[in-house]
């Protein structure tokens, strides 16, 4: 998914290419307006696109509200202090707590590339509470959909 329909078209034709497209599916589409039924997704991953959000607070809301019980959201993301500094927007934990997955699943962050000591990328998980799962079901939201018919 990806708000661009220039970077959806893009990742079609990359996936036509490779001998993906029976596999995956692309669509437009904004992460505060998710256009998916309630818990439809086991996974929801998200690269590189937070920081871009209009809305983080209805992002992460969307995010659980299709997310299946026992689910994981995981984010990878520039580093908090790049975002305040960017956007004086909130960072990964503060969209966490203010988020569903407060109180009612879990959130975990850690760095995962620095520039000698200086953080510079992030990965977040965020899980609802656990709950049998059924069939395996991920929607990757990118900021360059193009690259997102490879990870599967």
């Amino acid at each position: 998914m990806d708000i661009a329909p220039e970077m959806v078209e893009r990742a079609t034709s990359l996936a036509a290419k490779s001998g993906e497209a029976d596999r995956v599916a692309f669509r437009v589409g904004d992460v505060a307006a998710l256009s998916f039924p309630d818990a439809s997704f086991e996974v929801v991953m998200s690269t590189f696109s937070v920081h871009h959000w209009t809305n983080p607070a209805a992002g992460m809301a969307e995010i659980y509200r299709v997310l299946r019980p026992g689910g994981v959201a995981r984010t990878y993301d520039l580093a908090d202090w790049i975002r305040r500094f960017e956007q004086q927007g909130v960072g990964i934990a503060e969209l966490g707590k203010d988020s569903p997955f407060d109180g009612r699943g879990a959130c975990t962050h850690s760095i995962t590339t620095r520039f000698s000591l200086i953080p510079l990328a992030y990965r977040a998980e965020l899980r609802t509470k656990k709950n049998p799962a059924a069939d395996l079901c991920i929607l990757v939201a990118k900021s360059m959909a193009m690259d997102a018919w490879r990870l599967r």
